[in-house]
């Protein structure tokens, strides 16, 4: 009896769904070699994976870390290690993987679990990372150029030695088939890509001298766009498929437009509106939709406020309603409209803008009404991301400065043009103390102090003592408080 019921309830499970196969994938591990680096792990959304789609993970005391998530089918995922780089490999539904990462000189990543000895080749291989190809480096040059078939030629038979040593894997057993499709998939999005990256660079070498010779270029760069279309469907799960549809993009557009009309519609706000756009006449279902998110997600990221996103995410939210990818969207947006919200705002009274900033013509001119008081000096760019994160340490540094009766002086190296932006910024990020945009040969005089071979890198620091006299060229920054501390 105990039998005839198992088996009825086995065979009911079966039936009516409550057996269906796992569809998950659990990624564990430990870092050793210092574990308070930032952690990422980069899972499929519906089978297509981009780094910009990461969930951050937080080992513990240990080192042990443990993630999970859905996966309908055999696809990529990939471990960030923050400032070390990443790791891409193979997974599969219904699967646990172990990753043993070693940070302490680079990055070093062991995966156990399935398809183990094809995922320790797939990833030594880096196929995210085209333009450090060895490859490429030793097919692009302009004193020995190669004719376009050659290029074709080597890059093909790379990709053939590669799948050759994966084709074997799998007859011996050793991976799946469905490892072995997605390996077909990567090799053939990758160097689809760097096809078209290495021709796209011997087109750009040739155009300004010549057009007519890097007419051989071009015509193999189409058909090898026409011998892998973006709109393959396969295709667009590739790792390497936004980029390189990016690039089909980009010469479609040089086709179609002249550089001065292309100007034009970025010059009119309309640079982003303009792509989500074209990915709607050239792509239908989840691979527009992929796209569209990976293009709003890469622009929001920049910490530009571009308000153009704001409107074309909130269509993208009413053409996909239950979008896996919204929740991955909305916090690079949501910054942009906090953005344009509080830019309405008049200054605050801390919010010095200097007077006659065009005609200080050096440093030494800037820094001349502060004598009597030190003066810390950030010199920063709208443009400039690491100089956005400092500013998230602005609230203990104002309370230092204050204690320790220090003046702020903001020098920005933004273009005039600019201006309006700047202003923005600072009323966005609260940037309490005195602020200058810089002329042109205030920036000069700053490349020569920095480096007498005129660079100059920013966010970058200085500090002046009471009597006007520069005592830290490269002072701490504002996230180093404590060291700051002991200069002020």
């Amino acid at each position: 009896m105990k039998q005839i019921s198992f088996f009825l309830l086995f065979t009911a499970c079966l039936l009516f769904a409550g057996c269906e196969p796992n569809q998950t994938v659990t990624i564990t591990g430990k870092v050793t070699g210092g574990n308070d680096q930032k952690l990422l792990i980069v899972p499929p959304i519906e089978g297509y994976t981009a780094n910009y789609f990461s969930e951050e993970i937080t080992p513990d005391a240990e080192g042990n870390f443990s993630f999970t998530f859905t996966a309908q089918e055999a696809s990529t995922a990939s471990v960030i290690l923050y400032g070390k780089g990443s790791k891409m490999f193979i997974v599969e539904p219904g699967e646990t993987y172990h990753c043993d990462i070693d940070s302490s000189d680079g990055f070093i990543l062991n995966i156990q679990g399935k398809n183990e000895e094809g995922n320790r080749l797939f990833t030594e291989k880096k196929y995210h990372d085209a333009y450090y190809d060895p490859l490429r480096k030793a097919l692009v040059s302009r004193e020995n150029p190669l004719a376009a078939e050659e290029i074709i030629i080597r890059v093909n038979e790379q990709k053939e030695t590669e799948l050759a040593a994966f084709r074997t894997m799998q007859q011996e057993g050793k991976t799946s088939a469905a490892f072995q499709r997605v390996v077909e998939r990567e090799l053939r999005g990758y160097y689809a890509y760097l096809s078209c990256d290495i021709l796209q660079s011997y087109i750009s070498l040739f155009s300004r001298e010549n057009e007519e010779a890097a007419r051989p270029y071009k015509e193999v760069l189409f058909l090898t766009m026409e011998a892998n279309p973006p709109t393959d469907s396969e295709l667009s799960k590739s790792s390497s498929w936004y980029r390189y549809t990016y690039m089909v993009y980009g010469m479609t557009m040089q086709e179609e437009f002249s550089r001065e009309e292309l100007m034009e519609i970025y010059n009119q706000g309309l640079g982003i509106t303009h792509q989500m756009e074209w990915a709607s006449l050239f792509f239908t279902g989840k691979t527009k939709e992929y796209f569209q998110a990976y293009l709003l997600c890469r622009e929001g990221s920049q910490s530009q406020f571009n308000k153009e996103l704001i409107p074309l995410f909130e269509q993208f939210q009413q053409n996909y309603p239950q979008s896996a990818f919204t929740p991955y969207i909305k916090p690079q947006i949501d910054p942009i409209v906090d953005f344009y919200e509080k830019v309405k705002n008049p200054f605050s009274p801390g919010m010095k803008l200097v007077e006659n900033m065009d005609h200080i013509a050096s440093l030494k001119e800037a820094v001349a009404p502060y004598k009597g008081k030190k003066i810390y000096i950030d010199v920063w760019a709208t443009w400039c991301g690491p100089c956005k994160e400092q500013f998230k340490h602005n609230g203990p540094l104002k309370e230092l400065l204050k204690e320790k009766g220090v003046e702020m002086l903001y020098i920005s190296i933004d273009r005039p043009e600019d201006k309006t932006k700047w202003e923005n910024m600072i009323k966005y990020y609260g940037l309490e103390g005195n602020h200058i945009l810089g002329s042109e040969t205030l920036i000069n005089d700053l490349r020569v102090i920095y480096n007498q071979n005129g660079m100059l890198a920013i966010p970058w620091y200085i500090l002046f003592n009471e009597k006007g006299e520069m005592v830290e060229l490269h002072a701490k920054q504002p996230s180093q408080l404590e060291e700051l501390k002991t200069f002020l």
